[in-house]
């Protein structure tokens, strides 16, 4: 399984150092990517970081942890102004480069249902097992010298 994300709208609230360092301590099986182009190189990045699953368990606990995520993280800023736009993006891919996205914090604010979309995505999307991440991607994130491997 293949995850990717990106805090938005977090001012200096937060880092995607300490969202990756709690996502990295919360799932088992799991290796951990954050992207640092090389020097001189700029871009503008719409994704953070990823994550690439191969664990059962850990498929099953993610959105779980991406939940536990907002609510140490992100639900803070919206506790302080109701208005904030403050969420984690979060898309997931199969091998075919089917995905789905979620904004937790702006699409959903209710866990229930986020869980509940979330595990339906998953299973729609056959991420079950770990041969369903795509390799391409894969060979990409390990050998581009664009992500920097963090777990």
């Amino acid at each position: 399984m293949f995850i990717q994300g990106a805090l938005a709208n977090v001012g200096r609230e937060i880092t995607t150092d300490e969202l990756l360092r709690y996502l990295s301590s919360n799932i088992p099986e799991s290796e951990f990517f954050k992207l640092q182009p090389p020097p001189g190189t700029m871009m503008a990045a719409a994704i953070d970081w990823r994550c690439l699953l191969y664990d059962a368990a850990a498929i099953a606990t993610i959105g779980q942890v991406l939940w536990g995520a907002y609510v140490e993280f992100v639900k803070p800023i919206h506790d302080k102004n109701q208005n904030s736009d403050a969420a984690i993006f979060i898309q997931i891919k199969n091998e075919h480069g089917q995905s789905d996205q979620f904004m937790i914090g702006k699409e959903f604010k209710d866990r229930e249902i986020f869980i509940q979309k979330f595990n339906s995505s998953v299973k729609r999307l056959n991420l079950e097992s770990p041969k369903s991440m795509p390799s391409q991607e894969i060979d990409e994130i390990k050998h581009s010298g664009y992500w920097v491997h963090i777990k």
